[in-house]
């Protein structure tokens, strides 16, 4: 698991902290917050926004996925509006030159160079300096406008004022144009980078509270439903333990496939008369009822019973394929009674046609097997009409009748075409009528639109340049209320801190003068004191190791010498101790090996005598045949003799037993 350097965490915040926010357009929004105090934002919202992350252990932190996002996100508009803080900054320095500008223009007097011509200054104690210095000119106007901020910004006045020392009696002040220019420069930029902090920082604090607020609220709701689900997961569990068991499950499954089978069967044979559209339409709905029924059927099924489940959904794609197979067969079926009927029907019609053959006229008969020759007919054996000398007369009025009716039809509808075209013909006459009227009041609904455009360009026109003057003329007091309340007021709450600072300061510097030189004192004493005391420490503890060293070594030779003694005392004792069970072992030892030699001889003695009478014992038996065989071996080297004069049976490795 990856874990957040503080380094680096550190390194974001600073670049958070640089992204500019402070726009030309949020001007106005600042007139708006307040801001009233310029000496720097509080210290804690700043260390608070920094060190938030740092409040959690980084490895289980949730914030801590939620903070880089945001850090990263940062960090991308910071490299996406880099040409844009190019523009600021010069549309920044064209505003500072416009204000310069208007400022030497309505006001020569602080173009030019100024010099004090008073000997003496105010003294320092009168508490109404800085009240007639910066005099009160507002007019009913400026009042009406300011309202209450007027109030405000009096009473912020008022409590600025305060004790100055001053001690230059004649100060001449000759400031060049650009030493004005970069004053004026430098309030502006410690303006822009106060109001930006300020904002940056309520932004901070904003985002960090949303998104601790919605991350605690997706936890607080992930619970909720977690906790949901597992409630009905339970209380399903139990209603479905409760009602039935799984033997229960299947069998009521395989009933509900049985009874929409005969349904199904039902259906079928009210419906075979039918196309066959609606089989299909029947079957994918009796489909789509099934695979309901199915999907009903989703059991929460515990570990224990994972075989069962097993062997339910395999009879349930069994049933399923059984079910798929018949409505195959059936549709099968249905298909062949279908064709079985067209045919049917079909040969009914040519029989007919054949009967009817023989009672029409030729022209009609001619017709007639034409469309039977279309329809396949052409091998059939009495397609061939049979020639007849004369047709029946009901025919020929038959034929008579149909000529007639179809004249009167071709007549009425040369009737109606004529009707239809003249209706088209006054249709087309009254599309034009319209057509031209509608144009004549487009062509004056265009003038009206026109002349109403004019006017409202004109109107516009004006309003553009009311706009224009009030625009130009609340630019002017904003300019007038910047110098006065973000220049001036700063300036004279600078120059009262620059010299309580430097009382300060002075206060510091004696005290601390004074702190160093007790404590050069009293480091010197201590100093003095700690060299006396270690000498004596160290003559003490050479002292006392060098008497310790003494005693140590004699008593080291007395325990060395009590060590030699006891050590040859317990060797010579040992050794008696051993030799004494030595010689005591070594006896016994012999002894018993005395003792088991005796026994082994007499043993061997015995079993030496119990072997040889036993030999002894069966002699007499056995005699006779060693006998014959030592005969028959004789025999044998005879034989061997005669046939093989010079056979030597040493060399051979046979010997002859006398």
């Amino acid at each position: 698991m990856k874990s957040v350097r503080f380094n680096d965490a550190r390194e974001v915040m600073e670049q958070m902290l640089r992204v500019p926010i402070f726009r030309i357009s949020e001007k106005r929004i600042m007139l708006m917050d307040g801001i009233e105090d310029f000496t720097g934002p509080d210290p804690n919202l700043i260390m608070d926004a920094r060190h938030k992350i740092f409040k959690e252990p980084l490895p289980m932190s949730p914030s801590r996925s939620s903070i880089l996002a945001e850090a990263k996100r940062l960090l991308l508009d910071e490299e996406s509006e880099v040409l844009f803080r190019k523009k600021e900054q010069e549309l920044l320095e064209a505003e500072l030159r416009k204000f310069q500008q208007q400022l030497c223009k309505s006001r020569p007097k602080f173009h030019t160079t100024y010099s004090c011509t008073r000997k003496a200054l105010a003294n320092s104690d009168n508490d109404n300096f800085w009240r007639d210095v910066c005099p009160k000119k507002k007019s009913k106007e400026f009042r009406k406008c300011k309202g209450e901020s007027g109030e405000d910004d009096a009473q912020n006045e008022n409590s600025y004022s305060g004790n100055i020392k001053i001690t230059i009696k004649d100060k001449p002040v000759s400031e060049s144009k650009e030493r004005r220019m970069e004053t004026l420069r430098n309030y502006f930029e410690a303006m822009r980078q106060n109001a930006w902090q300020e904002k940056r920082l309520r932004d901070i604090k904003t985002k960090i509270q949303k998104s601790v607020a919605c991350r605690r609220l997706r936890q607080y709701f992930t619970l909720w439903k977690m906790q949901v689900d597992r409630r009905k997961e339970l209380a399903k569990k139990k209603k479905d333990e409760r009602d039935m068991t799984s033997e229960r499950k299947i069998e009521l499954f395989v009933n509900a496939i049985a009874e929409k089978q005969k349904e199904l069967a039902k259906t079928k044979r009210l419906a075979s008369k039918e196309p066959m559209v609606g089989a299909v339409g029947c079957a994918s709905e009796q489909g789509g009822e099934t695979r309901k029924l199915v999907k009903k059927r989703v059991f929460t099924v515990d570990p224990p019973a994972h075989n069962r489940l097993t062997a339910q959904k395999k009879i349930i794609a069994e049933q399923r394929a059984k079910l798929a197979e018949q409505n195959r067969i059936i549709e099968d079926m249905r298909l062949k009674q279908m064709e079985s009927d067209s045919r049917k029907t079909k040969k009914e019609t040519i029989n007919v046609a054949k009967e009817a053959l023989a009672h029409c006229g030729r022209k009609t008969r001619r017709t007639l097997i034409q469309l039977m020759r279309e329809e396949g007919c052409r091998n059939e054996p009495s397609v061939e009409a049979p020639r007849l000398p004369s047709p029946p007369q009901f025919l020929l009025r038959m034929e008579a009748r149909a000529e007639a009716r179809r004249q009167r039809v071709r007549i009425a509808e040369e009737a109606r075409q004529r009707k239809l075209e003249e209706e088209k013909e006054k249709k087309a006459i009254a599309r034009k009528e319209e057509e031209q009227e509608r144009k004549r009041i487009q062509l004056e609904a265009q003038k009206e639109a026109k002349r109403l455009r004019e006017e409202h360009e004109q109107r516009r026109a004006r309003e553009a340049e009311k706009i224009t003057k009030l625009n130009a003329m609340a630019d002017l007091f904003y300019r007038t209320y910047l110098l006065r309340r973000y220049v001036m007021k700063p300036f004279t709450i600078l120059i009262e801190i620059k010299y309580n600072n430097i009382k300060k300061a002075n206060d510091h510097y004696g005290l601390t003068s004074l702190r160093k030189t007790f404590m050069a004192w009293k480091i010197e004493s201590q100093r003095q004191h700690d060299m006396k005391v270690e000498l004596a420490e160290s003559i003490y503890h050479r002292n006392l190791m060098w008497r310790m060293l003494k005693a140590w070594t004699k008593y080291t030779e007395d325990g060395k010498h009590k060590y030699q003694v006891a050590g040859d005392f317990y060797e010579m004792r040992l050794q008696q101790k051993y030799l004494k069970s030595w010689c005591t072992s070594a006896f016994e030892s012999k002894m018993r090996t005395l003792e088991n030699e005796q026994l082994a001889h007499d043993h061997h003695r015995r079993r030496l005598r119990v072997k040889y009478l036993e030999k002894w014992k069966r002699y007499p038996e056995i005699a006779k045949e060693v006998q014959e065989s030592e005969r028959t071996k004789d025999k044998w080297r005879e034989l061997v003799q005669r046939v093989v004069p010079d056979f030597d049976p040493k060399y051979r490795g046979v010997m002859i037993d006398d």
